[in-house]
């Protein structure tokens, strides 16, 4: 019985001092002993899985020596989810967890410069993501990330420079001036963006100005809006360059006021006794029926005979041929 109890308590010292193939000698020894004993039996078993786990443990720091990273991490995984809180594995698996962050951390740096080189701003932004999610060395992020703002803009005012030249280059001013505001928003300071939306501008207004002159061509029967055209037309004949659109619209305002500039053919019919007055124009003495060229426009005409109420009409002359043939006579006694 005394020998039992010495093998007994010298394999519980052994397993204690996490000597388990000492530990396993004595548990065996007791067991040879009493056979049926639920001490040693329990003992020898725990030597044995303390056995295991050394030698898992063993393995997973060869494998971190070689630089096996990922498999030292599953190894100690394995060893700590089996319950066990062996604590050199613990210390171990936080320091392979440090190596394999700062492996990631190296890795997805790399990965954002080579994004940013390739302007693969979608991938940068996933890399820093995953940087800023490391928590490791927070300074060297933040740079990172003003980085990566600083090439994004520069590459959206890149973008946006092309498309502003490309507006004005096809006379698309309004969507130059809104190109240029785009990139101002970016950057108040660039001097090409603050030149080119004002020229944009002033050539989105002439532009609007043409178009406006041309589709209500009706307005040039006033002298008032025909000395403007004609302004406009000089105005916008000195621009430089011209581009198709513009040619366009100046040859098409130039034949508008030349036809409006041209006077038409205009018959009156009368009874040869009403004396007609076209304000600003001059008086016609009684006719049966005359001619006379009017310029394009509109025109008061009066009729006056003695003894008879004065009539007043006015007409609207055309630059184009048509029905310009008007009757006036005074035939209501007074």
């Amino acid at each position: 019985e005394q020998r039992y109890q010495q093998a007994l308590e010298e394999g519980l010292q052994s397993l204690a001092a996490e000597k388990p193939e000492s530990a396993s000698n004595f548990f065996n020894r007791a067991l040879i002993i009493k056979p049926s004993s639920v001490e040693a039996k329990n003992g020898l078993a725990q030597a044995e899985q303390f056995a295991g786990l050394r030698a898992s443990y063993q393995q997973a720091l060869s494998f971190e020596e070689q630089g096996q990273l990922a498999e030292a991490m599953t190894q100690m995984e394995e060893i700590l989810g089996s319950g066990s809180s062996y604590e050199p594995a613990v210390e171990a698996r936080e320091r392979i967890q440090a190596q394999l962050d700062e492996e990631l951390f190296q890795q997805e740096m790399n990965t954002l410069f080579l994004a940013l080189k390739g302007q693969d701003f979608a991938a940068a932004r996933r890399s820093l993501q995953t940087l800023e999610a490391l928590g490791l060395r927070r300074q060297e992020v933040a740079q990172a990330a003003v980085l990566l703002e600083e090439r994004e803009t520069h590459a959206e005012i890149q973008r946006l420079k092309t498309q502003a030249e490309t507006f004005s280059g096809e006379e698309r001013w309004q969507q130059a001036v809104q190109a240029y505001g785009a990139i101002l928003n970016l950057d108040p300071d660039l001097l090409f963006a603050s030149a080119g939306r004002q020229e944009a501008a002033k050539r989105a207004e002439l532009d609007n100005s043409l178009s406006d002159a041309v589709a209500r061509s009706h307005r040039l029967q006033d002298p008032d809006q025909r000395s403007a055209a004609a302004s406009l037309l000089d105005y916008a004949r000195r621009i430089e360059p011209q581009g198709p659109k513009l040619q366009s619209q100046i040859e098409a305002l130039d034949s508008l006021l030349e036809k409006f500039r041209t006077p038409v053919t205009v018959t009156l019919d009368s009874n040869n006794q009403t004396q007609v007055t076209i304000y600003h124009v001059g008086r016609i003495s009684p006719f049966f029926t005359t001619e006379i060229d009017l310029t394009p426009g509109t025109y008061t005409l009066v009729g006056s005979r003695a003894g008879y109420r004065d009539v007043r009409m006015q007409i609207t002359v055309g630059p184009d041929t048509g029905d310009n043939r008007y009757d006036i006579r005074c035939e209501e006694a007074i």
